[in-house]
């Protein structure tokens, strides 16, 4: 729950902020805006925020249902996890027994960083309320106290005739000893207390400063100060929320300055010096400041109205300077606001997906010189997934207890980490908006917040997410579940844009090509070529057994491999067979593509090989020690990372297999390397330890 709430707090401050950037560069740069038009751009930055709160709402999700899982789809789903995480040997499920999935409970025992800057801000809010409602009584237990008075005793002359055509129905009015000026109080019943000495004042006074309060009346500025007030109670930690809330109760001081001297018709000098006799030491004080804060001006923006009204011409402005006021924000604000927690895509990092990029070529663009280890971390379970990299170098990744950590690159300590409620299998990706998306097989796919770990939203499939999620250039994440479906979802929000129903579930991670194509292989033996703007199949390949990940290379061409021993190419515009090889067992990976355009493919006959791309020649073949379920990570001189069962790390040489150098990584490894922006290769390992390799 905490960091679901501080998700929708980052999200609506860095919206809100720079929304009210936009607006504050308005009004100083359109000195002349009307302030009325001042007063809604205001109302606006403070209304962001609230809208903020609003885009990304989590989904709630319960714990998912017992499954049953047929007898035909049970051997399936304990070889996938074998092939995942080799752990210990699966149990038999005979065909009529039911298979019951565990859940964990997603919440951690102790608060954690997020709980507590959770705690932080509840304080600080029932602060706020806390002098919010006391301010509350105090103005009862002031109108409990006040006389009433006779309306026509101060609701009298131009200005109460303009408001009172309007309202029909004319406020009370009531008197109160030591009361500075007068005040209106009450967003429903709205009352106009005025001092019980008004009397000393001059007529004219007593009509501007009471064509002032109805003023107020008519523009509802009672009910935006509450609105005002709650979201300063709800951001009381952004100091921009407080600029707001003083520049709106300002601007609309001095809108309301405007009105009352168009309803008195007073000149500006005049309506100054009515607003002057309120001040009056002898009266014993503002004692409004203190029981109604918020609603009665400073002496401060007194004297900013006095100044207005002495070098401001007021008067209604160009109709166009007012749309144009309103409108800029919304164009400049609104909708790039909403794009900066959209989409731009993948981060700008050296590894930010399972295979670096969207078309899976799984290049980097270092190299690491020496095979030497420069730290370790002890993670609380197995680590089956690619470890992927943010922007500030941050490595994230997930383990077969259900935890997603992110680590700090340089030292490997944590920075933070996430419960969910089951296996991690699923790689990160790494959006450029400061998310980070990934799927567990609680059956979710999870966006948090890259820097702090908190929850933004969640969407929940109808079954396990091994699928690792692809980012679109707009922001879309693409993922499948063991549901059967592939989503489309809204990178900001997690709303589902669209869902394609295959003939099996997915685990594979979908290729995107430039034109909009997706590429993604399935348990029902196809690869599928889907539109990702509308989900619409373009084309289908159907192979011998199960497709796992396919990469893209920069002529159109598509390589893949699956369970049926083979490694495939296929003509990406048209799915048409190009080539396939036979390999000594099945392809767990997917293949990766040299600076050259070899293919690098591996298998569970222990090796990793090198192809051709255009006749699937082998051009060589590296033996290892074990099973291989990683795909290569290939570096930009075309060295060839891969883990192996064999507890090794090779770095083979791409164009003759030779093996360069190996590391003892301690344990099996069914991780898929990653390569740092240095050259460092970031690997996971079977006894949940991550690995840094210079």
């Amino acid at each position: 729950m905490e960091s679901s709430l501080l998700g929708h707090l980052e999200a609506a401050t860095i919206q809100g902020s720079l929304f009210l950037g936009v607006v504050w560069l308005l009004c100083r740069s359109l000195g002349r805006m009307p302030a009325t038009a001042k007063c809604w751009l205001w109302r606006l930055a403070i209304l962001r925020f609230l809208f903020g709160l609003g885009v990304a709402v989590a989904i709630p999700v319960g714990p998912l249902p017992t499954q049953q899982i047929s007898p035909a789809i049970a051997p399936v789903l304990i070889k996938l996890a074998a092939s995942k995480f080799h752990q210990q040997p699966p149990r038999v499920i005979h065909p009529t027994e039911t298979l019951q999935v565990e859940h964990r409970n997603s919440s951690a025992p102790a608060l954690g960083f997020s709980g507590w800057l959770s705690l932080l801000w509840a304080i600080g809010t029932a602060a706020i309320v806390g002098r919010a409602f006391s301010a509350y009584r105090r103005v009862r237990q002031m109108m409990r106290r006040a006389a009433d008075l006779d309306s026509s005793e101060i609701l009298a002359g131009p200005a109460a005739f303009q408001l009172l055509s309007n309202l029909g129905t004319p406020p009370r009015t009531k008197a109160l000893p030591y009361l500075g000026s007068p005040v209106l109080v009450g967003m429903f019943r709205p009352t106009i207390v005025v001092p019980s000495d008004f009397r000393q004042t001059s007529p004219a006074g007593v009509a501007s400063a009471v064509a002032h309060e109805l003023a107020h009346l008519q523009r509802r500025d009672v009910a935006w100060t509450f609105v005002a007030e709650f979201v300063k109670a709800v951001f009381w930690f952004n100091p921009l929320v407080w600029v707001a809330c003083r520049q709106q109760r300002l601007q609309a001081e001095i809108a309301a300055d405007l009105l009352a001297r168009k309803w008195t018709r007073v000149s500006p000098r005049e309506y100054a010096s009515h607003l002057l006799e309120w001040i009056d030491p002898a009266r014993g004080g503002r004692i409004q400041a203190a029981v109604v804060p918020g609603l009665v001006p400073s002496t401060h923006e007194l004297v900013t109205r006095l100044h207005e009204m002495s070098v401001t011409r007021y008067g209604r402005g160009p109709t166009t300077l007012l749309i144009a006021s309103l409108a800029a924000p919304l164009g400049l604000g609104l909708v790039p606001l909403s794009l900066v927690m959209r989409n731009s895509g993948l981060a700008n990092s050296p590894w930010p997906a399972i295979h670096c990029e969207t078309s899976n070529v799984g290049q980097g663009d270092a190299s690491a010189a020496t095979g030497l280890k420069a730290w370790e971390f002890q993670a609380d379970g197995s680590i089956g997934a690619t470890p992927i990299i943010g922007s500030d170098g941050t490595i994230y990744f997930g383990t077969a207890q259900g935890t997603f950590y992110a680590l700090d690159p340089n030292r490997g300590v944590k920075r933070w980490s996430f419960r969910t409620g089951g296996l991690i299998a699923s790689a990160g990706a790494v959006g450029a908006n400061g998310l980070v998306y990934f799927g567990s097989e609680d059956g979710n796919v999870y966006a948090l917040s890259a820097s702090t770990g908190a929850l933004r939203w969640k969407f929940a499939t109808a079954k396990l997410v091994y699928s690792s999620p692809t980012i679109g250039p707009d922001g879309t994440v693409y993922v499948g579940s063991w549901d059967g479906n592939l989503y489309a979802l809204d990178g900001a929000t997690g709303a589902k844009k669209w869902s394609f129903q295959a003939a099996g579930p997915f685990t594979s991670s979908a290729a995107l090509g430039p034109d909009g194509t997706l590429y993604v292989g399935n348990h029902g033996n196809r690869l599928y070529a889907i539109n990702s703007r509308t989900g619409a199949q373009k084309w289908s390949y159907v192979s011998g057994d199960d497709v796992n990940d396919a990469c893209l290379s920069t002529s159109g061409n598509l390589y893949a491999g699956g369970w049926d021993d083979r490694l495939f190419s296929l003509d990406a515009a048209t799915g048409a067979l190009r080539w396939s090889v036979r390999m000594g067992s099945a392809v767990n990976s997917c293949p990766s593509l040299g600076p050259d355009g070899t293919v690098f493919a591996t298998s569970d006959d222990y090796r990793v090989y090198g192809f051709d791309p255009e006749t699937g020649d082998r051009k060589w073949e590296f033996v290892t020690g074990g099973e291989i379920a990683a795909s290569p990570a290939v570096g930009a001189d075309e060295t060839v990372y891969i883990s192996s069962s064999d507890q090794q790390l090779y770095a083979l040489d791409g164009l003759t297999g030779r093996n360069k150098w190996s590391v003892d990584l301690g344990s099996a490894s069914n991780s898929s390397p990653s390569i740092g922006a240095d050259g460092t290769i970031y690997v996971g390992t079977d006894n949940g330890e991550l690995i840094a390799i210079k």
